[in-house]
């Protein structure tokens, strides 16, 4: 009989384990509370310029605005320059990444600074090594006679930042030299400076 006793005991423990009544209650744990750090939505401004021109060409703004029927075609947009890609320093004796192809950014505004209201204008040369020859032959009086039907890429050396220029070329989001940009940049093929002063008043200026 004193032998079955830790059975009964050990049973008695299971049975009294088991019983739901016995189980306590569920503690409902509630999340602390919680003010996720967000920065503030932005606001855009709309440009305060035209869509055209007089001359029909389009502003920066007016381009995106007419982007599904200036998307893929050949344009003119009107614009500042406001900043240029520069070739990075590379100290001698370093290996460095090689530098992009010549790339500058036009915008509606000569001072605008947000990125999101500039355009990259990419094509007009080939390298930082051909703009510094082109430079160097014009600066020379030197002219290259083509044959008839021969067309050289383009090599423009002489952009001024601050000025207004005509850009033609493509309006594409993709640019066949490496460039990408889904609100759409411009593949170059001419342009005209709108407010840079004639070579003479340059050469008279610089004396």
């Amino acid at each position: 009989m004193l032998k079955a006793l830790p059975v009964i005991i050990i049973a008695a423990a299971l049975a009294m384990g088991c019983d739901p009544t016995r189980a306590p209650a569920p503690v409902e744990e509630k999340p602390s509370d919680f003010t996720p750090n967000l920065p503030p939505v932005p606001t855009l401004r709309v440009p305060q310029v035209p869509v055209t021109y007089p001359d029909g060409s389009y502003s920066v703004f007016g381009l995106r605005k007419k982007k599904k029927e200036t998307m893929g075609q050949r344009i003119r947009v009107t614009g500042y320059v406001v900043d240029m890609y520069t070739k990075p320093f590379c100290p001698e004796g370093k290996t460095c990444p090689p530098a992009k192809m010549p790339h500058l950014w036009i915008a509606d505004n000569a001072d605008e600074k947000e990125l999101i209201y500039k355009m990259t204008v990419v094509g007009y040369a080939e390298g930082f090594q051909q703009i510094a020859k082109c430079k160097e032959d014009a600066l020379a009086g030197e002219i290259i006679e083509l044959a008839e039907g021969v067309e050289l890429p383009p090599c423009v050396w002489d952009w001024q930042a601050g000025k207004k220029y005509k850009v033609d070329g493509w309006f594409m989001t993709f640019s066949g030299h490496g460039f990408q940009d889904s609100m759409g940049l411009i593949d170059y093929k001419d342009h005209e400076c709108l407010d840079c002063p004639p070579p003479e008043t340059e050469t008279e200026t610089s004396e």
